[in-house]
């Protein structure tokens, strides 16, 4: 039944009934958070042997930004990266409450996703009742596994996960959707927005689905000024969280290194991708990489999540907004990798949520057809059986998801590399790494000799990347530098290995004349060397020492 509306009252003030089959029924309330508690138990026990893995690249750079955060470093300023701050202040915290140590910061991220688990249960609960939060909850951490289990656990856009499902948790309440709610889905959409630029998707399915529902007469009569208003709440509220967050560069008189860095730069790096990959040739590579065994899963979320523009004028008829803007702002990124479809995993959730709502009611009805039923239980198990069947060979044999983790990838060799430059360097000592691996200067616990702590902008056709590259060099005429570390994979260095040389041959060109070879790390899937570490000579350029042996 509609709820009618008393004068001056509006949808978005007005209470709104949940589902028959939520509403007010909280006699197997404890029976449901039983069975999301071992949803959550299991995520964590497939999530436990890879709790000691070695930080991966873009790991490394939240962890080493959270470390300089905390030694009174800024980022942009003092450390180049192209991502927005948030993520580093998370970082920072973690390691102020949890300590640096491996195992802290992957119990941490499986927490924050397990919270991000948690409250979309809770807007699927609301939304399609107990059958489709359980089955919202049982998909979210099998995607989350899939997608970001072992590789990316820890990347900026799983903790946006956490800020886009308590904007929704605000922004379908149990019973009322006043200005407090409206204002709060504001301030999450803004963080969730300076974690990562895909981030804004979530302000604007807070707009449109506000739009969307005035008109499609969700609430009939409702007036257009109140939809400004509340518009108005979100926005202003979404402005002023960002406000907030850029403050302390306004304040420092950096916010330009800020803009640079997190707008300028990285809109010229997105956007040269577009100029190398079509759209179609990506959208294939994404479905065969990402979907494989996982098909079932995908299909029924993005139809789940679309088919609540069927219903328009149902309490979720606007979700599909959410599917289509996640996927579209997901493709602007420009590339196949992972990481950035994370943040499709609550849509697909919530679409597997509103499928399970349907086909359980089906299946749980004794006067349905047993073909019916039996097609409905099947429909369900195509749903949820393809990640499973995608990662079991990785849960069945962890030390070989660990091998492929790091093969051929510098990652447990930079973790040696960081011990061996903090029993070799003095604390505040600076270090200086050619290649885009700054889980080294985190572990080794020292600052870098230069702002560009990665070489990708460095070594790119960008219009920035001659600049940033004689930065990077320029960390060389340190007069207390003493130790510097050679990247010695080609994909470490750039993404265009035509244009390795521009970075490569100078650097050779130093370590020649100024260092010698202290310690180096062979890859220990192949044998190749993978990291070299150089000393400077005590006389360099005088020809007093021996030059040791020459750099690869």
């Amino acid at each position: 039944m509609r709820a009618t509306l008393p004068a001056g009252r509006s949808a978005a003030s007005a209470e709104t009934p949940l589902p028959p089959s939520s509403a007010h029924d909280t006699a197997h309330l404890g029976a449901e958070l039983a069975v999301l508690a071992l949803v959550l138990a299991a995520y964590f026990a497939a999530r436990w042997p890879f709790s000691e893995l070695p930080l991966m690249r873009d790991e490394g750079e939240y962890a080493q930004m959270g470390q300089a955060l905390r030694q009174g470093l800024l980022p942009y300023r003092d450390i180049y990266n192209q991502k927005p701050p948030v993520v580093f202040a998370i970082f920072a915290a973690l390691q102020a409450i949890a300590g640096e140590g491996l195992l802290a910061l992957r119990l941490a991220t499986t927490v924050w996703a397990a919270a991000a688990t948690t409250l979309t249960w809770i807007v699927a609960r609301r939304l399609f009742g107990p059958v489709g939060a359980l089955g919202t909850a049982l998909v979210m951490v099998e995607l989350l596994f899939d997608l970001a289990g072992v590789f990316h656990s820890a990347s900026t856009e799983l903790f946006m996960l956490l800020w886009v499902a308590a904007a929704l948790a605000c922004w379908y309440p149990r019973n009322r959707r006043g200005w407090p709610a409206l204002a709060a889905a504001g301030v999450f959409a803004a963080l969730a927005c300076q974690t990562k630029q895909t981030g804004i998707a979530l302000v604007g399915f807070l707009c449109l689905e506000r739009v969307w529902a005035w008109l499609t007469r969700r609430e009939p009569g409702e007036p257009l000024r109140q939809v400004a208003a509340d518009l108005g709440n979100v926005l202003t509220a979404f402005a002023i969280a960002n406000a907030a967050i850029v403050a302390p560069f306004v304040l420092t008189g950096t916010w330009q290194d800020y803009v640079t860095c997190v707008w300028t730069n990285n809109f010229a790096y997105v956007g040269h991708r577009h100029q190398a990959i079509g759209p179609f040739e990506q959208i294939r590579t994404v479905a065969i990489y990402l979907v494989n065994y996982s098909a079932g899963t995908w299909i029924a979320g993005l139809l789940g999540c679309l088919s609540t523009l069927l219903a328009a004028r149902g309490r979720a008829g606007g979700l599909w907004l959410l599917g289509v803007l996640t996927l579209v702002f997901c493709g602007v990124a420009g590339e196949w990798y992972v990481q950035y479809y994370i943040p499709l995993i609550i849509p697909l959730a919530l679409g597997c949520g509103c499928f399970f709502a349907w086909a359980g009611r089906i299946t749980l009805d004794p006067k349905a057809p047993i073909a019916a039923r039996l097609g409905a239980v099947a429909l369900l198990l195509a749903a949820t059986a393809g990640p499973l069947y995608k990662q079991w060979p990785t849960l069945a044999d962890v030390s070989r998801a660990v091998y492929r983790a790091d093969q051929s990838q510098p990652f447990d060799e930079s973790l040696q590399v960081g011990r061996y430059l903090a029993e070799h360097t003095q604390p505040g000592e600076p270090i200086l790494v050619v290649g885009s691996d700054p889980e080294i200067y985190f572990y080794a616990q020292r600052l870098p000799a230069t702002r560009m702590v990665i070489t990708y902008p460095a070594c790119g056709p960008y219009p920035h990347s001659a600049n940033l590259r004689d930065e990077l060099l320029a960390g060389f005429d340190r007069p207390d530098l003493r130790y510097v570390v050679l990247v010695n994979y080609p994909g470490a260095l750039s993404e265009f290995p035509e244009l390795i040389p521009q970075i490569l041959e100078p650097t050779l060109k130093r370590l020649a004349s100024e260092y010698q070879r202290s310690f180096a790390v062979h890859d220990r899937h192949q044998p190749a060397l993978m990291l070299e570490v150089y000393r400077r000579r005590a006389t360099a350029g005088r020809g007093t020492e021996p030059p040791g042996d020459p750099p690869r």
